[in-house]
């Protein structure tokens, strides 16, 4: 035995080294989040209007497989794959598992209440929605108050929140009226009580208070239209919501599909039908192709003002596409689109061109 550790001293010494390095490198996390191509999920698995009388619609919302605070060992794995999506974590963004969890389910609920609401609106039954107040819809690391996601603001300092005045508007009202000020007072309804939270100004981070709202609505579908069926999707997140939309306005109009045509795309929409930019576009592409998608729908968001942050997963796709046709022969074709309206409008010229040829 002692021949043989002295013969082989530098190949056990190697071993040892390589085990040490691969231990090491499974145990040490870094702050990147890691995406991967997943699923298509058909919007009929979970929406459907009662009495519709569309033919052979296939609209899906795409998903990816996301993973926070990655192993080393997974990093270096997911820096050579190409297909895989590495992101760095801001350093003021909160990845623990139950923020994700509740802030991902917060999402996709705002996500279903805005598709609903522009679909029926464009499709001709309008909702009388009623405005519901502003809950909270993330919370950066560097906040001070316990304030927790989705519990609503009804004001700032007093101060009523309204539809047209938000807590957007509160909060840079006080710091322009009192600059000296380093906090404002949140009324927040707590289970069945309002409590007054102090929201700080965070001097690194321009001043902000760390906290992003979104509107809520009641929104009751009046019994004279056409009924909405719906469950949760199984994914997190907003990036159904067009595709959402368009798969409601398709059924609310009664409009059929050509045999064997699908679609599939991605984005986040508002109540009023403007769609904005995703995450992870690349991997959705990736997705849409081996699942032999024939038209992607990509947001050209128009909240922004610079063009290159409008049109970023219209570029991320058109990149994605050129990539993976490389490695596989596709007629995916993008659809760039800055409303439910102009998705519409492509659907219909893609309809007629199937009729057509």
């Amino acid at each position: 035995m002692k021949y043989f550790f002295k013969k082989q001293w530098i190949w056990i010494l190697c071993f040892g080294l390589l085990t040490s390095i691969t231990i090491t490198s499974l145990l040490v996390r870094v702050k990147y989040t890691v995406s991967t191509p997943a699923t298509l999920t058909s919007i009929d698995t979970y929406m459907e209007i009662e009495g519709s009388e569309s033919e052979n619609i296939d609209i899906s919302s795409v998903s990816v497989y996301s993973f926070n605070n990655i192993s080393l060992f997974n990093y270096v794995v997911s820096k050579i794959n190409p297909f895989c999506g590495l992101e760095k974590i801001p350093e003021n963004l909160n990845t623990s598992n139950d923020y994700s969890e509740s802030q991902g389910s917060l999402h996709r609920t705002l996500s279903i209440q805005n598709s609903v609401i522009a679909a029926y609106n464009l499709a001709g039954y309008p909702l009388e929605k009623t405005f519901l107040g502003y809950c909270v819809s993330s919370i950066s690391t560097y906040h001070s108050s316990d304030i927790k996601i989705n519990e609503y603001v009804t004001k700032i300092d007093g101060i009523k929140l309204t539809e047209e005045y938000d807590p957007n508007d509160a909060i840079k009202y006080a710091k322009e009226t009192d600059p000296t000020r380093n906090y404002v007072i949140g009324t927040v309804i707590r289970g069945t009580e309002e409590v007054e939270l102090k929201f700080e100004y965070n001097k690194d981070n321009n001043n902000k208070i760390g906290l992003s709202f979104s509107r809520r609505y009641d929104y009751p579908i009046k019994e004279e239209y056409p009924q909405l069926d719906q469950d949760l999707p199984n994914s997190y997140g907003p990036s159904a919501g067009l595709m959402q939309a368009l798969y409601l306005y398709v059924k609310l109009k009664n409009i059929s599909f050509p045999k064997g045509l699908k679609i599939s795309g991605t984005g986040e929409i508002d109540e009023f039908g403007y769609v904005g930019i995703i995450g992870s576009c690349k991997q959705k592409i990736y997705t849409a192709v081996y699942s032999d998608v024939d038209y992607f729908f990509v947001p050209i968001d128009m909240h922004y003002t610079d063009e290159k942050i409008q049109e970023m997963n219209y570029l991320e796709a058109k990149e994605a596409l050129a990539f993976i046709s490389i490695f596989k022969r596709t007629n995916l074709k993008i659809i760039p689109v800055r409303s439910l309206e102009e998705a519409v409008e492509e659907l219909e010229k893609i309809i007629w061109f199937y009729l057509l040829f």
